[in-house]
């Protein structure tokens, strides 16, 4: 038995749909974001130590992380020092996208 064409071409979309929908409930990624003003680096653990509005906190960051500068361009976590501000976004524990405003001594709203 042969199955018509429309019927495929109705069952095909239908099954991309369902797939999504099972992979999105499935394992929604956390994203958390936060900012502050580094006033530590820990390059043997990548870890920034920042204060924030809440008060002091340390972010991981992931070794495969973006780091941006206020100027656009890529960085390093060995290139970030105190004083630079930092607005990160995490994936799980790790953050994995940061932006970074050089030696900024006030806290951003936003970016």
């Amino acid at each position: 038995m042969t199955v018509p064409r429309f019927a495929r071409m109705l069952v095909t979309p239908c099954a991309v749909v369902a797939l999504l929908l099972a992979f999105r409930a499935v394992a929604p990624a956390q994203v958390r974001t936060g900012g502050g003003l580094i006033t530590a680096v820990d390059l043997a653990t990548n870890t920034l130590t920042l204060e924030t509005r809440a008060g002091s906190q340390q972010v991981r960051v992931a070794p495969t992380a973006t780091i941006l500068d206020d100027r656009g361009d890529t960085v390093s976590v060995r290139d970030l020092m105190p004083g630079d501000a930092v607005y990160y976004e995490t994936a799980s524990d790790s953050a994995m996208t940061l932006r970074v405003a050089r030696q900024f001594w006030v806290i951003p709203r936003e970016w």
